[in-house]
Formats: structure tokens, sequence, C-alpha cells
């Protein structure tokens, strides 16, 4: 299979913002709409071997790592068993500093998807275990003047308060949950739910499924740029498994996030709500609207 055939199968099971980049030294890169953080997309080489595939990093997640973490930070067993977890989701591996990941015969999308995920969750893991500032920009965004380049997504709420006023993430799912089991009966829906039969282990979860209807609706609730960024992430895997049903997210504040996550999320889900503090009437009429 050429380098075209491989791009033309991406785009065909994921979508067509995925595309080969080859730079004028003739070394490939795969191009997709997934990002860290920060902004920056996670570096995915593609070469041959043999007759097969294999993505590489080439060193690059590491690096971000060394980047803020120290030396003695970078090798404590905690976190090198949290990067072994990490990797163990793509079954990929390591060597001196670089990750990367044979791609089996035809399963190409899958392989993708997994080892993307696997970078940004390794990448995640050099920053702070706060998760109500770690995973988010808006600590290191309102020290900075830079704000004005992360605005939030036109159609959701203007930024205003300070960041003490927002709930936390734990409050938020558990304000998020009661909303939903005040909502809907019992019998309609399953908090933290996956596909038991191709992700048996869990990576691909959604904060609730609704059911009762023609199609299931799964409901995505991000508290943060990461959580946003994963829950993106699920809807394309969804999609390439081809699972029956509608998304919709209920954002704990979108104006807190960066403009680029949020529009992400945005084009893969029918319905959003931007603010749950303020639109949790909206949000119980919309759920018990469903039918």
């Amino acid at each position: 299979m050429s380098f075209q055939e491989l791009e033309r199968e991406l785009q065909a099971q994921i979508c067509e913002s995925v595309h080969i980049v080859t730079k004028d030294d003739g070394r490939h890169y795969i191009a997709t709409p997934f990002f860290y953080g920060d902004g920056d997309g996670p570096v995915i080489a593609l070469r041959q071997n043999g007759k097969g595939w294999v993505l590489s990093d080439e060193g690059n997640t590491m690096m971000r790592l060394s980047w803020r973490l120290s030396e003695k930070e970078l090798k404590a067993p905690e976190r090198q068993r949290k990067i072994a977890d990490a990797l163990a989701l793509s079954q990929a591996n390591q060597k001196d500093g670089e990750l990367f990941l044979d791609v089996p015969n035809s399963k190409y999308s899958e392989a993708l998807f997994d080892f993307v995920h696997s970078l940004l969750i390794v990448d995640e893991l050099g920053y702070p275990d706060d998760s109500s500032a770690s995973h988010s920009l808006v600590p290191y965004l309102e020290s900075h003047d830079d704000w004005r380049d992360y605005p939030a997504a036109a159609s959701g709420p203007s930024r205003q308060g300070h960041k003490s006023d927002l709930m936390s993430i734990p409050e938020f799912k558990k304000g998020f949950n009661r909303l939903i089991e005040e909502s809907l009966p019992l019998n309609r829906f399953k908090f933290d739910w996956h596909d038991p039969e191709w992700d048996a282990a869990g990576n691909y979860t959604v904060d609730c499924m609704v059911n009762g209807m023609d199609i299931p609706l799964f409901l995505h609730a991000p508290g943060s740029n990461v959580q946003a960024r994963d829950a993106t992430i699920t809807i394309y895997r969804f999609n390439e498994q081809k699972v029956k049903g509608r998304h919709a997210a209920i954002f704990r504040d979108a104006s807190r996030l960066t403009k680029k996550v949020t529009s992400q999320l945005d084009a893969v889900c029918e319905t959003q709500f931007y603010n749950f503090e303020n639109e949790q009437g909206h949000i119980r009429e919309y759920l018990q609207s469903l039918r």
C-alpha cells in the first residue's frame, strides 16, 4: 500500500481532516484533528517497516515532559507506571525516549486513534495533579497577555468572573449526575458507559448514555480542555466503529476552554450547552423531551 492509498484509507475510516504530510527530507507525518492542551499537535511520523507501517512520535512526547519535569520527577516510579499504563492502551513501545507502534494490517484507524490517545495521556503527566488547575489553560492564560488568543466559542457565553467562581470538576460531575437522575427514570441512563464489544477495557467512555429512543444519546460533560479533547476523540472512535447514536456536550463552562478545543467538540456534537450552572433548566427540559 502506498502513502497515498493509506491516506485515503485513513480519511475514509476517520475524517477528511486526517492527511499525510511529506517533508522536504522525504519523511512522512500524519496530521490529525487532535491537539495537546497547549494547542500543539502530537508528532506522528509514518514509516514503512517491510510491508507494514510504524507510527512514531520521534521522541517528541518525552521531550515535552522533560521541559516541564525534572529528571527526578520524570523517573519517579509512580509516573513511570502511569507512562507504562498509557502506552499499554495502544500497545505502543518505548526505546531511547521514542514512542512507537507497529500498525497491524488493515487496522490503520484503530491503531492511529489509540496511539494518539496514548501520546496525549503521557503528555498530561507533565502537569500538576490538581485537576482544578492542571487540565486547563486558565491559570496560565490569566497571568499572561495572550488570553485574547484563546477566546470562547463564538456561540458560547462570554468569559466573566474569576476562576474561584467556577465550580470544581468533581462538583460539576456530581451536579451533572444529579441532574440526570432528577430528569430521567433510572432505567433510561447509564453513567460512564462504554461499548462492551469493541472497548471491553473502557478506554473510550461517555459520561452518560441515555436510552429509550430509536438510537441512544451519548452525553459528554467536559470540565476542562483535556476532557473536551478526550470527548472529541471518543466520538471519532464511536463513528469509526459505526456505533449508532447522537452526541451532546454539556460544558462546565465553555468560556474557560480554548476556542480550538471547544470548536472541535462542537463539530461532532449535534447539541451543546455551554454553561452547566446557567443552563440547568434548559438541560432538564432537553432531557425530559427525549423520546
